[in-house]
Formats: structure tokens, sequence, C-alpha cells
């Protein structure tokens, strides 16, 4: 028993170093002799860069930015209303973008107050030849992630894929809307999405109806 557990625990050490090597977050140096102002101005960044990822895709290097504006500072807390990410391609030494996210709170949502995202669960992964970044967010609501919402978008085949959950403290009003498009997706992505829905379970920021991997199963697109 212990001897497969240790195979188990070298395969997943493996796969998680190999997974690692994929992308690399860029330093604050890094990122300003990139994004400079014309290059921001022009791609239409307007809040400040929270995180960049670099990773090679096509033999060229391409770039997923993160950007959140700053519209309260409370201590060690930042309220942001409005996230945008990027993604861009480097070509002939020029970055162009080719995929944009954009999304805010709603206030008349559960009083949300603010959106941001979450890193732990971001991540880029490698299907065959293809590149496909998993980009994770979510918002504070009324009682902070019990009614927030998440969203969860894979950029795949240059499209963008989306799960989008809404939390709340009651039962009835638990509700996750999965794009028919997800059950297309290779096995291996399905996985990985849904061992990172698990990872936000149990760590509380979200809360699901106790059957969603088996409504996944079914390939369910509304789940309650």
């Amino acid at each position: 028993m212990k001897l497969i557990l240790i195979i188990l625990l070298s395969i997943y050490t493996l796969q998680s170093n190999a997974q690692k090597g994929l992308s690399k977050m860029l330093t604050t140096n890094e990122i300003n002799e990139i994004f400079d102002d014309g290059l921001k101005s022009y791609n239409n960044i307007a809040y400040p860069i929270y995180r960049v990822y670099a990773y090679n895709e096509d033999n060229k290097r391409s770039l997923l930015v993160l950007t959140e504006s700053v519209d309260e500072v409370h201590g060690t807390d930042t309220l942001s209303k409005n996230i945008k990410a990027f993604i861009f391609k480097q070509v002939e030494n020029e970055y162009t973008k080719v995929l944009e996210i954009n999304d805010n709170i709603l206030p008349e949502l559960n009083e949300e107050k603010s959106i941001f995202f979450w890193p732990k669960y971001i991540s880029i992964e490698k299907v065959g030849k293809a590149i496909v970044p998993i980009i994770v967010y979510g918002s504070l609501a009324m009682n902070n992630y019990m009614d927030g919402r998440m969203k969860i978008i894979i950029a795949y085949n240059k499209q963008k894929i989306v799960i989008r959950h809404q939390n709340s403290t009651f039962d009835g009003e638990r509700v996750t809307q999965v794009d028919k498009a997800f059950y297309s997706l290779p096995a291996s992505i399905q996985r990985i999405v849904q061992n990172k829905i698990v990872a936000m379970e149990k760590a509380e920021k979200v809360i699901l109806a106790y059957n969603w991997q088996q409504a996944m199963r079914v390939k369910s697109t509304t789940i309650k």
C-alpha cells in the first residue's frame, strides 16, 4: 500500500512540477518594460496591472494580464468595482491582443462590494498541443463569499467557455450555469476545472448544489 501511495505521489509531483514550468509570473520591472503608456493606452488597459503570466504557445510568447480597479482601500484590503483580463501574443516583436474579459460588481445583487481575481485557482494548462489558460475570479457581497459570485473562464481554441456560479445562504437560490461547450472540451480539462471547484468548496469560496458533480456527468447546463 505504501509503495502505491509513493508512486501516486511521485506521479502527482512530476505532473505538478511540469505544470508549474508552463508559465512564469513576471516581476514589476518586467511588466513595466513591456506595458508602457502607449501599449496600455492603445489596448485600453485602464486599471492597475495585478499580475502577468508569460507562457509559450505556437513557439510565440503569450501573456495573460490581469487588471483590477482600485476604488477603495481599507488598511490592507482593496475593493475593486471592475476587472479586466487580456491575453496578448507576441508577433514580430510586438504584442497583439487576442482576448479580453470584462466584469464588474453588481451593487443591486446582494449588495456586491468587490470583485477580484483568485490567483490560487488560475492556471495555464497543456492539453495535447493546445495551451489553455483558465481564469477564475469572484465577488464579495453582503455576506462576503457566501452570497457572492464566481466565474471560471476557459480560453480554448479561440473560444471563451464560461462557468458561472451564484452563491447563496439559501439552498434554493444557489445556481451554477455551465456553457454547453464545456462538455465538448477534452476530458482532462473538464477534470482540472472540476478539481478547482472542489478546492474552492473546501476553502469555502463557493457553495454548490450537493449533486453538482453528478449533474455535470449528465452534462447539465443549469445546476440548482
